[in-house]
Parts: C-alpha cells; sequence; structure tokens
C-alpha cells in the first residue's frame, strides 16, 4: 500500500522578502506573479506524472482572485484543497500552515514554498528516494529537495555521506529551509523547532540556524536526531537570489526546464 502524502503549498503573488530586499535579486528575471505560476505548475505536473497517493493543500495568503482562479484551474485534475487567508502575512500564514500540517497530516508530509521550481520526476523521486533512505540509517529521515549553493564555498567545506539510488545520487546535509519532505510523526515530535522559524524569521537576525538546524545530523559530524539528505541534481530549485548549483547541467538543465513554462 503507497503511504499517504499530505503536501503544504504556501502561495501569495505579492512582492515576497526575497523580493523586498533592497540589493539581491532572484535567479530569475520573470515578474513574481509569473514566476510562481511557473513553479506552482510545476508541483502540479510533477503531481500529475507520479504514481502518489495524495492531497495536496494549498494555504493562500491574500493573492489577486486572477491569481486564485488560474490555480484553481490549472490544478483541477489535482486533490486540491485551497484554503484562502486575508493578506495574514509570512509569519501568520506559515503559522496556520503548520498547525494545519500537524492536524491533518498523515504518513508523509511536504511542507513546500511558492518559489520553487519542481522537475517533472520530483515527486516521484521523493517518494522513492525517501523509502530508500529511511533503510540506510536508524535515524528519521528527512528531505531538503534543494542542491543549496551554501554547500559549495570554498571556506566553509562540508562533511557528508553519499548515498546511489535509482539514478540520483543524495547527500547528507544538515542545514534546510522550512520546505522538508519527512513523516508527519517526526514534524510533530519536533514541531516545537519549525514552530520558531515561522513564527520568528527575519533575515539575518532570527533563521533556520537557530531552530530547524538543531534537528538534522548529516551521519558524520552534526549529531541531531533526524538524518537529512539532498538530492543531486536538485528536485526542486529554490528560485532565490544565488544562482543554484549546477553540477550535473549536462543530465538536467533546471534553467531550460523553467524557460520552457508559458503561462
Amino acid at each position: 500500500m503507497k503511504p499517504e502524502i499530505d503536501i503544504f503549498l504556501r502561495t501569495c503573488n505579492k512582492a515576497g522578502i526575497i523580493d523586498n530586499h533592497p540589493t539581491k535579486r532572484r535567479c530569475v528575471t520573470d515578474t513574481r506573479d509569473v514566476m510562481i505560476k511557473k513553479s506552482v505548475g510545476s508541483l502540479f505536473s510533477s503531481l500529475s506524472q507520479a504514481d502518489l497517493n495524495y492531497k495536496l493543500w494549498i494555504i493562500d495568503d491574500g493573492s489577486s482572485q486572477e491569481f486564485l482562479s488560474w490555480m484553481q484551474e490549472t490544478g483541477k485534475n489535482n486533490n486540491i484543497t485551497l484554503i484562502k487567508l486575508p493578506s495574514v502575512g509570512h509569519q501568520r500564514s506559515a503559522d496556520f500552515t503548520g498547525r494545519l500540517a500537524c492536524k491533518n497530516g498523515r504518513d508523509l508530509i511536504y511542507m513546500i514554498e511558492d518559489d520553487y521550481f519542481h522537475l517533472p520526476w520530483a515527486m516521484e523521486k521523493l517518494q522513492e528516494g525517501f523509502q530508500h533512505l529511511a533503510q540506510q540509517t536508524a535515524w528519521p529521515v528527512a528531505i531538503y529537495p534543494y542542491d543549496c549553493v551554501d554547500r559549495y564555498w570554498r571556506d566553509q567545506p562540508q562533511a557528508c555521506k553519499m548515498f546511489y539510488h535509482n539514478n540520483l545520487y543524495w547527500r547528507t546535509v544538515n542545514k534546510s529551509t522550512n520546505v522538508i519532505f519527512l513523516k508527519h510523526k517526526t514534524y510533530v515530535e519536533y514541531y516545537q523547532y519549525f514552530d520558531q522559524i515561522y513564527n520568528n524569521y527575519q533575515p539575518d537576525v532570527f533563521h533556520e540556524d537557530h531552530c530547524i538546524n538543531k534537528i538534522w545530523n548529516n551521519m558524520v559530524d552534526h549529531a541531531g536526531p533526524v538524518s537529512l539528505f539532498s538530492p543531486l541534481p536538485s528536485l526542486a530549485i529554490h528560485l532565490e537570489h544565488q544562482q543554484p548549483t549546477d553540477l550535473l547541467s549536462s543530465s538536467v538543465d533546471w534553467r531550460q526546464q523553467y524557460e520552457s513554462w508559458s503561462v
């Protein structure tokens, strides 16, 4: 029997934290509205191509009616529950989504944001990879789907273990954002750390190192209670201000995938 997966996607087509930054610019040049339509559409598409038992919860924070209508039409073949919040803001919508996940999650949950672009095979690989990796360690397992640029800074080398499964490499890591794929049971057990990032996040003041990164272990030199993995190459690309890691561009060109989307 396939595990029951609940996916909690937060959306807002208004300017976000990265969009309002005084100096940093995203790695794509589209407007925020176009960018998140491509990102959300890529998740819909990846789910449609995967053999999963899932429910997609969309928690929208005051987007335009045009965007909401686009989402409902584009995702009409996905198993969607749309919850519309009245522009409550980043932290309150994050807090609402976290509590919703605690209450309604089943076997596995995927906490995801609207600026992550998913490759067509992402959701299938996430579930397959999770099941395989859970057999490689005695600790609970979680996946951060983006091979983050920070791991390749020359002055901050990061130890890891590498695994290979079904044409994809997986490396252990010790940092993530609040975008995460894991068992619902694990999420609830360590929810206090997620609650802290949801309610207190301020760039350069209170961030992941102060809370959720305390949960993770990389099976080498970082000893949190949950083993964290990321795929190489990324399954979901964070369209942030840094240029995404491109180690295996010969096999996967995320930018070509992104630019091929028309919305």
